[in-house]
């Protein structure tokens, strides 16, 4: 059977390109899905949350930088982290 997700946790990290806003959103697809949707924004660079308890667990989820400002192109230097536990 599915399996449903339980709790999720993120560690983001912010693009050092000189821009003077950037939020970050954590969004979901739905397994054999290219809709990317349900998308909430998280200000703190890490954390826990359980808003997307309930979702199919073999979805895909993501993490978007929306950047204003800056030199372009943007390059992180280091890799966003989601967690997710299911059951």
């Amino acid at each position: 059977g599915a399996s449903y997700v339980t709790s999720l946790s993120w560690q983001w990290t912010p693009y050092a390109n000189g821009n003077f806003s950037e939020v970050v959103q954590i969004c979901y697809s739905g397994k054999y899905s290219t809709v990317i949707g349900g998308c909430r924004t998280y200000p703190a660079r890490q954390g826990t949350t359980q808003d997307f308890n309930g979702l199919d667990a073999s979805g895909t989820f993501w993490v978007r930088h929306t950047l204003v400002g800056g030199s372009y192109p943007a390059v992180s230097s280091t890799a966003d982290r989601i967690s997710v536990v299911y059951q």
